[in-house]
């Protein structure tokens, strides 16, 4: 295995206004799936927000984290890693906090008189809203493609219905090199593979992420400007090839 420093796929995806059967669809269909065979994921361009927003919900998201270990542990979930999932020995760099359908805006609410019961007019709830109820278009977008390219889009709906969206908050923590001239990579998450439908990731100005290719190289991502990483997880790829009798 080796590493190298080649960027992702980056895709326009600008408008969300991209209609099935036009020059437009048919020529972003067609970026997807092969970034989707090749690499498993890609860069997607989105322009839609409001300057401003995405710092904002970063600002929002980091006084999440600031809060005290009892007040994040009040947010809790059956599942693994929907609630609050603290630093460990196995992964100590790394926290994350996590809301089940935040396009509903009661979830997000919900969230909020969790981790401040006395309220806290600082936190952009509805900001917040409004930026997972876009994400959620685009996931919609790039999973009609994937469906449409591989000829099961009839079954869409179905697969639509079958699932949810998670909003998970991730920090992760690296401690200072003592020679800061040196960049020295610290694993804030180890390797794994995402056994979700779609993975739509945001960050904060920092370039993290490595990503494997089929071949055993590790890709160092370079985050374009305005760009999400979609990653198809393994349960989507295990529902097409079900989807297509496979």
């Amino acid at each position: 295995m080796g590493s190298r420093d080649d960027n992702l796929p980056v895709i326009d995806f600008s408008t969300f206004d991209l209609k099935p059967g036009t020059p437009e669809w048919e020529s972003t269909r067609s970026l997807v799936s092969k970034a989707a065979e090749e690499y498993g994921c890609f860069q997607a361009v989105v322009r839609k927000f409001p300057d401003g927003l995405q710092p904002a919900i970063n600002r929002s998201l980091g006084e999440v984290f600031e809060l005290p270990l009892e007040a994040k542990r009040r947010n809790v979930s059956e599942k693994p890693f929907h609630g609050y999932f603290a630093s460990s020995n196995v992964n100590p760099r790394f926290e994350s906090l996590g809301v089940d359908h935040p396009e509903t805006f009661s979830r997000i609410e919900k969230l909020t008189s969790t981790l401040w019961p006395e309220g806290n007019t600082n936190f952009r709830s509805k900001t917040l809203h409004s930026f997972c109820d876009e994400i959620s278009k685009l996931d919609r977008l790039v999973r009609s493609m994937i469906l449409e390219s591989i000829g099961v889009d009839k079954y869409l709906e179905q697969h639509i219905s079958s699932t949810y969206y998670t909003f998970r908050m991730m920090r992760y923590e690296s401690p200072e090199t003592i020679d800061r001239t040196i960049r020295e990579k610290k694993v804030g998450l180890k390797a794994h593979v995402d056994q979700n439908t779609l993975t739509i990731l945001h960050q904060n100005q920092v370039d993290g992420l490595d990503v494997q290719t089929r071949d055993g190289e590790w890709i160092s991502v370079k985050f374009a400007p305005q760009c999400f990483l979609v990653l198809v997880g393994e349960s989507f790829k295990v529902s097409s090839l079900n989807s297509q009798g496979l």
